[in-house]
């Protein structure tokens, strides 16, 4: 009996002092155009690969790992945005709520 494995993507920043790992299938993907994702990205959007939460994996750089809490979203919902602290290239975003999660 044949089993299929799980995709595993693998990435950096821009740097490359931080590297992670996501196994498996997005749960779907999404562009955001609102002000806070417009203004975390510099452009006219984000595209969001949105996958559930323990797919994520730091390989190295966890030291380089930093956190901005967005507390001005317009749906009021509290924002985690993940960082490079080396060269400031976005990593993920998390939602407090776990049915918005990015």
């Amino acid at each position: 009996m044949k089993t299929e494995l799980a995709e595993v993507r693998r990435g950096s920043r821009l740097c490359g002092a931080l590297r992670y790992k996501v196994q498996g299938d997005p749960i779907r993907f999404m562009t955001c155009h609102c002000i806070n994702c417009r203004k975390a990205t510099g452009t006219a959007f984000r595209s969001n690969g949105l996958f559930p939460r323990n797919q994520l994996c730091l390989v190295s750089g966890q030291k380089k790992f930093e956190m901005f809490l967005d507390k001005g979203t317009t749906s009021g919902v509290l924002i985690s945005r993940y960082f490079c602290r080396e060269c400031g290239s976005n990593v993920n975003s998390v939602s407090n709520d776990p049915e918005k999660s990015k």
